[in-house]
């Protein structure tokens, strides 16, 4: 802010930054993850999804949370020993609790299993969930010294609130409808990745997925938010992760899915194009 004497280009060089790791991050899942066709029509919505475009530059806490979770991604799925996965994925796990205490639900299942694993192996699990965690305990005691509380205000203005639960439900549904009108894709991508976890053998898009739902059930527990996507902008680039990462092929012929996906892809750009580029009015 210094240099530049504005606070928003500064806040667009991060976003823009952030996207770029992403971008690096996942071709390099495509490049050494991806065992069939049905990768590229995740990118495709990705690059078109409303949700993630509009909050990879927002400027918000979105930008790192995506990064943060490709990360998580990352080092899960590295060939490093357990014990060096357990403290990295840990060390993530606290940032984007950080970041946004509700991203973690995204994480939750996939860390429980790493800790299941370190259970398994008699491994000193202790030592290394506290060194990684360290971050978030010197954080939180300055939130509770500074701020009175170890939650952000935004949580206790909009989530610690007297309304009935049927209320929130019902907002929350408005929500999920309303983005279902206006951004289509994103909906389409997150209920796609959820339903291919069912059919893949692969563990961690599971773990993902079930991830994915909790997710989805806290939105509807807390009735949603305001702004449309930014709730989804992690969402749907976890199912984008977990549709590069599926094993499961719907079809047998290559040259068959080939096609199949290509004729999705030019669907997906002729379904998306007016919500991208025509503003709401």
């Amino acid at each position: 802010t210094a240099l530049t004497g504005s606070s928003f280009y500064v806040s667009l060089l991060l976003s823009w930054l952030c996207l770029a790791g992403i971008a690096w991050i996942i071709s390099r899942f495509i490049r050494t993850q991806m065992q069939n066709q049905w990768g590229w029509l995740a990118v495709a919505i990705l690059a078109v999804s409303r949700a993630f475009t509009d909050y990879s530059s927002s400027g918000l806490e979105n930008p790192l949370v995506h990064l943060l979770m490709c990360l998580y991604v990352w080092f899960w799925l590295s060939e490093r020993p357990l014990q060096q996965r357990f403290f990295a994925t840990s060390l993530i796990y606290g940032l984007v609790y950080i970041t946004r205490p509700d991203g973690i639900f995204l994480l939750t299942p996939a860390s429980a299993y790493l800790l299941y694993q370190m259970f398994k192996q008699k491994q000193a699990w202790f030592k290394s969930s506290l060194l990684a965690l360290l971050p978030v305990i010197a954080w939180e005691t300055f939130s509770i010294i500074y701020y009175g509380t170890p939650v952000p205000n935004t949580a206790l203005a909009k989530v610690n609130i007297d309304y009935e639960r049927s209320v929130l439900l019902t907002q929350a549904y408005h929500y999920f409808k309303y983005n279902l009108q206006n951004d289509p894709l994103t909906s389409a991508g997150i209920i796609l990745a959820i339903v291919s976890a069912l059919f893949n053998r692969r563990l961690l898009t599971k773990l993902l997925a079930a991830g994915l739902t909790i997710q989805l059930l806290y939105i509807c527990y807390v009735g949603a938010d305001y702004m449309m996507g930014r709730f989804l902008s992690p969402s749907i680039l976890m199912s984008v992760l977990i549709l590069i990462l599926n094993q499961y092929r719907m079809v047998r012929y290559e040259q068959v899915q080939a096609a199949l996906v290509s004729a999705l892809l030019l669907l997906t750009a002729m379904v998306q194009l007016p919500y991208t580029l025509i503003p709401n009015r």
